[in-house]
């Protein structure tokens, strides 16, 4: 009740929005979108979560954006680009009307001290590695080189940026929309502190200035964050709505009863037990369930006895019910996950390697040493507040105790101290989910190679990181796809992280709301959403 109380406080005491979304056709329009959890930063360079990226959208703008539809990398900041005959090289033509919402011009040189910051080290960027298709790039971060001419980044004019790659990139251009591209305004990180500092007060309000359609005006902590038009975007003409409002509720209950109050127009989620409801209830307009591009899976520390055995690892993948977890609790027809990356990218056809055996998975113990004798160790189970995340932890915990005999300890933390505890590996099993970023492969296999800044398992493969490098050095086709198959056997084989089902993305949308966009990648594009009076 006291966040409802809030939510409403906000909404009549604001003089810069009514208290509805369809209260008046002279009203400015605003969007009033639920968000889930508080954002971890501002700074789009440190951050790694879904919430942090719809704000981050709104607030900066990179070198390409996407159709909301087709998903096909479209101008931004960059008004054109060429691609040299290899394929390794892009040459950047900025738009000169850019502007950072203080007025200053958005310059190619913004762009490479940008790519150069979150590849720094010292920052510890969790995305640092998205960035290693750059020439140069993961040696920098990984101190080979101190010197960031070695990077392939260059700014030789004002609005000219050239990017060179490693090899290849057949979806690099999708890349670009991730915020990790997005440019930051060095003078005023500088203003209040270091330039590689993670700690900076510059992503306060009154302070942050950003180069999207909207600059931030207000960020209540675990209220509402509220950003309004850039008077400085160099395409006003494109965005219709004049503000919008995000606000951060965990409880997907009180979610819907702000929606239902006409509090909200978008919510983050819908709650399992409802979906059938507003199926087959008035509420059918407002639902929206689509296909995800996202893998939900249990994260191992393979540094953690006996989770360094890769047996153990297989026998607790064995063990699990992966249809109980989807149809008794997520309801919303989630296919079971038989490998890690979902079908249909590019061509590609993931090995189905994941099977259930109960029987398998009590040998597999006993082959490792387990039994009477010696008692199988309590484990922790890291998972973050949400509606369903508790059920299928404690299935899963039931599923294990039931076939293996095995118990786990459940540790429920909220978004940041989770992500803190992942980061600094300080978890036995995790609870973890990976939406992708762009249509490859890749932005799923990636995770895993030794390299990689999102790789929190402690595993690594020289076989796996060979068959990536591989893959990365072929245009799209068979022969590529080949490579990426074997990565994923050798990933399915040796289980750091175990696949359990594949999202759809199910939320409440108002009426009111028009032309909000459905993608595979759910990737919102502001520019064309209007409100209706």
């Amino acid at each position: 009740m006291r966040f409802r109380s809030l939510l409403l406080a906000a909404f009549l005491t604001l003089s810069t929005g009514p208290a509805r979304a369809d209260s008046g056709a002279s009203e400015p329009p605003i969007l009033r979108r639920g968000n889930g959890t508080e954002v971890q930063s501002l700074d789009p360079h440190l951050v790694s979560g879904v919430p942090a990226m719809r704000v981050l959208r709104a607030l900066y703008e990179g070198l390409v954006t996407l159709d909301p539809e087709s998903l096909e990398p479209r101008p931004a900041v960059a008004e054109s680009w060429e691609i040299s005959p290899d394929g390794r090289r892009y040459t950047f033509r900025l738009d000169p009307e850019a502007r950072w919402s203080n007025g200053d011009p958005v310059t190619a040189e913004d762009f490479r001290e940008s790519f150069l910051r979150i590849l720094h080290p010292s920052l510890a960027a969790p995305y640092a590695s998205q960035l290693f298709v750059l020439e140069g790039a993961e040696a920098y971060y990984r101190e080979e080189t101190t010197d960031p001419a070695e990077v392939g980044v260059r700014a030789p004019e004002r609005h000219t940026l050239v990017l060179t790659l490693e090899s290849p990139t057949p979806y690099f251009l999708s890349l670009l929309v991730n915020a990790a591209w997005y440019p930051v305004h060095r003078p005023s990180v500088e203003a209040t502190g270091a330039w590689l500092s993670r700690q900076g007060d510059w992503t306060r309000p009154g302070r942050l200035v950003s180069n999207g359609a909207f600059r931030l005006a207000e960020w209540k902590l675990n209220e509402y964050l509220r950003v309004v038009r850039n008077p400085h975007y160099r395409a006003p003409q494109r965005y219709h709505l004049a503000e919008i409002f995000f606000f951060p509720i965990e409880n997907v209950f009180t979610e819907e009863r702000a929606f239902a109050d006409g509090l909200l127009d978008v919510t983050s989620l819908v709650s399992t037990p409802r979906i059938r409801d507003y199926l087959e209830g008035e509420g059918r307009q407002a639902l929206r369930v689509e296909p995800d591009l996202g893998v939900y899976y249990l994260l191992l520390n393979t540094r953690v006895p006996p989770l360094d055995d890769p047996r153990v690892r297989r026998a607790l993948s064995l063990a699990l019910d992966r249809r109980a977890v989807t149809r008794d609790i997520r309801r919303r027809g989630e296919p079971p996950a038989r490998h890690f990356t979902p079908e249909g990218i590019g061509g590609y056809r993931p090995p189905d390697r994941v099977r259930e055996d109960a029987e398998e998975a009590r040998a597999l113990l006993r082959e490792a040493g387990y039994g009477p004798d010696r008692p199988f160790p309590r484990l922790t189970y890291l998972f973050n507040t949400s509606e369903t995340h508790r059920p299928i932890a404690e299935t899963i915990q039931a599923l294990w105790k039931e076939r293996l005999g095995i118990e786990i300890e459940l540790v429920n933390k909220e978004w940041k101290s989770y992500l803190a505890d992942r980061r600094r590996r300080d978890f036995a099993i995790a609870r973890a989910g990976w939406l992708g970023d762009y249509l490859d492969p890749d932005t799923f296999l990636g995770l895993w190679t030794s390299g990689s800044t999102h790789n929190f398992s402690g595993w690594s493969s020289e076989a796996y990181d060979e068959a990536m490098a591989r893959a990365a050095r072929l245009p799209a086709g068979a022969e590529r796809n080949s490579w990426l198959a074997r990565a994923e056997e050798e990933l399915l084989s040796a289980l750091p992280v175990i696949p359990v089902f594949f999202y759809n993305r199910a939320y409440l949308v108002r009426p009111t709301v028009r032309n909000w966009p459905e993608n595979l990648l759910g990737y919102t594009d502001y520019s064309g959403i209007r409100i209706l009076p």
